[in-house]
């Protein structure tokens, strides 16, 4: 089980600095406002070609489909999000340090894979801000991103419950999407309704080999207790790439910088 603490008493250690991939997808270049800009189209969307009969034509550019992967990314409610970058990410504790290096870790080897990756437990520790940045880079290679919180998805689905009317498109969407982004999972009411939606929308997804990031309050045990099934498929879409932390106020960043800590140069 990846808790930060028996991490920390392993003196587990991750390769910090970046390693370069060669990637399927074009380069992708996106400024301070998450616009999007292609080196290949000059952010025309066509690129224009000299077809069979002499004449100038015109086919669409790839840059296309991401920048419409941005913007229902943008839409979904990820607009926050979406300015995160790694270097937001505060290196406080030592803890903070494992979190970081198994997102860079996931970005460079899981997510390659198709393997999901998740954080649970305390709060404020930049559960949110990590998966942001996961979403981001995702973004970059051309993924299409989904946002969710778990009170969104219990909505949508009660209302497709009430109107009978359960493969809509946006409900098929949450479940087909190449990367979904569940947030809180389990955060507020929980009753055999919500806990039978999400575990079937988990085992689609499982099934379909697809990416779902996760952040709860919750530890793995306490999704056990609601539901050993789902808390397993959990487990085996994120195999090494999620991360328990056990609460405890001195590890909530909120706390932290409530408390005006201030970070000396070593």
């Amino acid at each position: 089980m990846n808790r930060i603490d028996e991490l920390l008493e392993k003196g587990l250690t991750f390769i910090e600095e970046d390693k370069k991939h060669e990637e399927d997808t074009q380069q992708i270049i996106i400024n301070n406002d998450f616009h999007y800009n292609c080196d290949i189209c000059g952010n025309k969307t066509l690129i224009p070609y000299i077809d069979e009969f002499g004449e100038t034509s015109y086919k669409k550019c790839n840059c296309g489909k991401i920048r419409e992967s941005i913007e229902r990314s943008k839409k979904s409610g990820m607009d926050k999000l979406l300015h995160y970058r790694f270097e937001d990410y505060k290196l406080i504790c030592k803890y903070h340090k494992i979190i970081f290096n198994l997102a860079k870790k996931y970005l460079e080897i899981g997510s390659k894979y198709k393997l999901s990756f998740g954080m649970f437990g305390q709060s404020g520790v930049g559960k949110s801000m990590i998966c942001g940045i996961i979403c981001n880079e995702l973004l970059k290679k051309g993924k299409s991103v989904l946002y969710i919180p778990y009170d969104e998805i219990r909505t949508k689905f009660i209302e497709s419950k009430i109107s009978n009317n359960f493969y809509n498109e946006e409900i098929n969407n949450i479940y087909t999407v190449e990367v979904l982004y569940i947030d809180d999972l389990f955060k507020g009411l929980i009753n055999d309704f919500h806990i039978d939606v999400v575990f079937h929308l988990i085992n689609y997804r499982y099934n379909k080999g697809l990416i779902t990031l996760f952040s709860s309050e919750l530890l793995l045990s306490e999704i056990a207790k609601l539901n050993v099934a789902l808390c397993g498929r959990i487990v085996e879409m994120c195999r090494e790439y999620y991360i328990e932390i056990e609460e405890d106020s001195n590890k909530n960043f909120r706390r932290l910088f409530a408390k005006g800590l201030k970070i000396k140069n070593d």
